[in-house]
């Protein structure tokens, strides 16, 4: 059993670093999922679930015990598995905002008047005046 462990450990880890080359070229390979954090989701809800019906009240103490450490093993592969998912989005976010920059700097931001362009809130009406001296822009006037 330590050795299956020990293999299926190694694997996970090795997959890790390997990321699948998006079929897009201009794709950069960290907006992908790495195969490690798939088989570490994968294991994590495996080994929560088994660690979970291993603490049944009906079972020996010692198998109790050993079905704590699966699940907690477990909540930590999916722990593992959830960071890398939100380091692959941020990867993605950021290759959205640069993807949008390289298109607004190309073919230039839409007219005012453009259908396209959404229009700017209205300001929001404020339900008192402040006193003259009270401002506070200490009297500086913020207008032109």
């Amino acid at each position: 059993m330590r050795g299956v462990l020990i293999v299926v450990g190694a694997l996970t880890l090795t997959g890790c670093a390997s990321r699948p080359q998006p079929l897009n070229p201009y794709l950069p390979p960290e907006t992908m999922h790495s195969a490690g954090g798939t088989l570490a989701a994968m294991g994590g809800v495996l080994g929560t679930s088994v660690g979970a019906s291993m603490m049944d009240p009906d079972r020996s103490p010692r198998t109790r015990k050993a079905g704590a450490a699966i699940a907690g093993a477990g909540a930590a592969l999916l722990g593992a598995a959830i960071l890398e998912a939100i380091e692959v989005e941020k990867e993605r976010q950021k290759f959205v905002n640069l993807h949008n920059a390289f298109v607004r700097s190309y073919f230039g931001s839409p007219a005012p008047d453009s259908p396209l362009r959404v229009p700017a809130p209205p300001l929001p009406d404020v339900p008192f005046q402040l006193p003259e001296g009270d401002s506070p822009l200490s009297g500086r006037d913020a207008r032109p």
